[in-house]
């Protein structure tokens, strides 16, 4: 449900106590990663075509706090997983590692 992935919503008071609330999420922490993936997913100009891209977006949501290094993939493993990651889009790039 929306609630689920955003949080719920919450009225909060606005400065200088005029009584109007405003609605916003209630982010529990670790919702941030979750609400900018969708916004992304959603966004007007997001294209499925490598060609036509102009940044990569490289989603990473991790489960757990501390990791077990020993099942974390090498940089090597990484970057062969990403066929449209090199010396030429390297700058175009970028990772979000919200803990989920």
């Amino acid at each position: 449900s929306e609630a689920c992935m955003f949080g719920n919503y919450v009225d909060i008071s606005t400065p200088g106590g005029d009584g109007d609330k405003l609605k916003v999420r209630d982010l529990q922490n670790f919702a941030l990663g979750r609400i900018f993936f969708e916004s992304l997913l959603k966004h007007p100009r997001r294209t499925k075509d490598p060609q036509e891209a102009n940044i990569f977006f490289i989603p990473s949501f991790n489960t757990i706090t501390h990791p077990d290094e020993s099942r974390c993939p090498t940089a090597e493993q990484l970057v062969r997983q990403l066929p449209h990651l090199n010396s030429e889009t390297a700058a175009r790039h970028f990772w979000l590692t919200p803990t989920t």
